[in-house]
């Protein structure tokens, strides 16, 4: 992502990624993937191309905070002793 995540926003995505219900949000958001990846392989609409290239790399970013957020937070604790 462009900007980092406050520590407010690690906690949250990190609780809220422990939930029980998350592997669900975790589903929706791969689907999203697979349809994004087969629409950049058959579109030929550059815009469209563009837009669905925006759609992936917002995911994998989200993806990615969500998997290292909690190294991040013991980081940021580690640093803040």
């Amino acid at each position: 992502m462009s900007i980092k995540p406050t520590l407010p926003a690690l906690r949250s995505l990190h609780k809220f990624s422990n939930q029980p219900g998350w592997d669900e949000i975790d589903k929706l958001f791969q689907a999203e993937l697979t349809k994004a990846y087969e629409f950049l392989a058959e579109s030929r609409d550059e815009v469209a191309l563009r837009q669905a290239q925006g759609r992936v790399q917002f995911i994998r970013d989200f993806q990615a905070m969500v998997r290292e957020a909690p190294r991040l937070l013991e980081k940021l604790k580690d640093s803040s002793l």
